[in-house]
């Protein structure tokens, strides 16, 4: 965990039913499990080479740093794209 950086180290998730709006978040180190490839020990979040993707919550483009957080965000995309593959095929209102 990043105290420098604490936006960084949380996933935010948001219910959007109608009416609802609920937003939690979740300490990005407990999907490490998920994680299949190595984790940087180095945080080069806001540094040199940086392009802040992590900092936006539009911004869906993958990082390619080698910073610890560049593997949960990686995993979080392709997360987002089974859901929508799923939508897509119907498999999404299990």
């Amino acid at each position: 965990m990043d105290d420098e950086f604490p936006d960084l180290n949380s996933y935010y998730f948001t219910h959007t039913a109608a009416g609802c709006g609920t937003t939690f978040g979740i300490e990005v180190e407990k999907f490490e499990k998920f994680i299949t490839e190595p984790i940087p020990s180095e945080i080069k979040a806001g540094g040199a080479g940086c392009h802040g993707h992590c900092t936006s919550i539009n911004d869906l483009e993958e990082c390619h740093n080698e910073c610890r957080y560049a593997p949960y965000r990686r995993l979080l995309l392709r997360m987002l794209e089974k859901l929508k593959t799923d939508a897509r095929s119907g498999d999404g209102a299990r």
